[in-house]
């Protein structure tokens, strides 16, 4: 499953929906403007209305040429309840999010423990979990000259930022622990010690 975006991408609505509406459809040719999803792959839109009272983030799970499939009230936006009904007319615009830019965040998180673990070992791959698009977990699978190795986590956050993460092989009790520092809300470094 991976977010997928492109620029610039705005259309209008041809027909109105509800406030439980599962599809959407926009201008004939606009489509194209969105990008083509595979798999599980989505993309984030906010709906709009005309005068501007009305906002709502939706995930777009499908797009058939002008037709969307789409998942309603994605994400929050502050001073807006949703979902709402929207008319022909209103807009539909590909957006940058707020949850976007924290997932990217917390995704360089991942790559400096994973970093910690290519020091120490041969090989390593990782899966990464994702629940209703947020991410998760982390499995972990090294190697070295003697064994492949998976160390699991299951992530947790306090205000947004990644908690102190400990990754433990159960067969050999090695552990991972990272530890992350922050500075003015943005991550500034991690600490990883592997004993």
């Amino acid at each position: 499953m991976e977010q997928v975006f492109t620029n610039n991408a705005k259309a209008s609505l041809t027909a109105d929906i509800t406030s439980s509406a599962a599809t959407l459809s926009i201008l004939s040719g606009q489509g194209a403007l969105f990008p083509v999803l595979s798999g599980q792959d989505f993309f984030l839109c906010t709906l709009s209305n005309s005068g501007g009272t009305e906002s709502e983030i939706i995930k777009v799970v499908g797009r058939d040429t002008d037709t969307f499939t789409i998942l309603r009230q994605a994400e929050e936006i502050p001073g807006f309840s949703g979902p709402y009904a929207f008319s022909a007319g209103d807009s539909i615009e590909l957006r940058l999010t707020a949850g976007s830019l924290q997932a990217i965040h917390r995704a360089l998180q991942i790559d400096g423990i994973i970093s910690g673990f290519n020091k120490a070992y041969t090989a390593a791959y990782t899966e990464l979990v994702y629940t209703s698009g947020e991410l998760t977990g982390i499995d972990i699978w090294v190697s070295n000259s003697k064994a492949l190795k998976l160390y699991s986590k299951v992530l947790s956050y306090t205000s947004g930022n990644l908690d102190t993460t400990v990754l433990t092989d159960e067969v050999n009790t090695r552990v991972l622990t990272a530890g992350f520092t922050y500075t003015n809300g943005l991550l500034s470094a991690i600490t990883r010690e592997l004993s």
